[in-house]
């Protein structure tokens, strides 16, 4: 016990050796970079379909169009909201 804690070697023996610890230290890391990996994704297509809509409201010609727009990709806009702003 107490030449496990003093002596590293025996602890690295005892541990399986370096290179199972390096094995579980690499798998960690590829774990983490998939995760990144999908958040990045996900972020990617977020910003895509922002940018469509977006893309579509812009190039609209009136104002009163882009209200029309806006209300009604609104999950509950009634008929009568949407005559307020026309």
């Amino acid at each position: 016990m107490v030449d496990n804690m003093i002596n590293p070697e025996v602890r690295r023996r005892e541990n399986g050796g370096s290179s199972k610890f390096f094995l579980n230290h690499l798998r960690i890391v590829r774990f983490h970079c998939w995760e990144m990996d999908y958040a990045f994704l996900l972020l990617v297509g977020f910003v895509v379909m922002t940018a469509r809509n977006l893309e579509k409201i812009v190039i609209s010609p009136s104002p009163t169009f882009i209200y029309k727009k806006i209300l009604l990709s609104l999950p509950r806009a009634s008929p009568r909201a949407v005559i307020l702003f026309t």
